[in-house]
Parts: C-alpha cells; sequence; structure tokens
C-alpha cells in the first residue's frame, strides 16, 4: 500500500474546547480506501478524563499489531506473537528499534 487513499468519509465535533476559535475539532472519525479495497478507518478523541492514551492498533487477515503503552507487538494469525528489542524510546512517534 505504497499510495495514498481513493476515498475518505468522516466525521468530528467540538464539545469540550469552551469557545476557542478555529477549524479544531475534539474528536473525530475517518474511513480511508485504498485502491485495492483496503480500508482504514482512524479515530482521534481529546476529553478530559483522568487517564490518557496515544495508541495504535493493525488489524488484517493475516494478523494484529498494536504499538502503545509499552505493549508493542505483531501477532501474525495462526502464529507467535513478536515483540521487537532494542526500543530506545516508548513512544511510537519517535521510537527507535534497532535490529
Amino acid at each position: 500500500m505504497n499510495a495514498h487513499p481513493v476515498k475518505a468519509w468522516g466525521m468530528g465535533a467540538r464539545q469540550q474546547l469552551n469557545g476557542k476559535s478555529g477549524e479544531i475539532w475534539d474528536n473525530f472519525a475517518i474511513e480511508f480506501q485504498y485502491a485495492n479495497g483496503v480500508r482504514l478507518h482512524s479515530y482521534c478523541g481529546q476529553v478530559n478524563r483522568a487517564w490518557s492514551s496515544v495508541s495504535e492498533a493493525a488489524a488484517g487477515s493475516t494478523g494484529v499489531a498494536e504499538m502503545h503503552d509499552g505493549r508493542n507487538f505483531i501477532k501474525p494469525a495462526g502464529g507467535q506473537m513478536w515483540r521487537p528489542t532494542g526500543i530506545t524510546e516508548d513512544n511510537g512517534y519517535v521510537t527507535s528499534i534497532v535490529t
């Protein structure tokens, strides 16, 4: 999938920004569709609460992967879970894996 999506559908809302101006939404959901039929779903929410999470997950016909909160792993369908080693920082946006 070395291509941009060919379609996208989405929705969002402003619920907790207390009168701040501009194009700032505090939650949204988007579905992307690629030329080969693959669909990707993206959800984001900024809600005042006692906990927070920045996380990513992928699920497909050949397995799953999660990259967040120290639970970084890839698990092929019917296979053994693999966890990367040599992670220099547990942040999915700046993680460096040493192979």
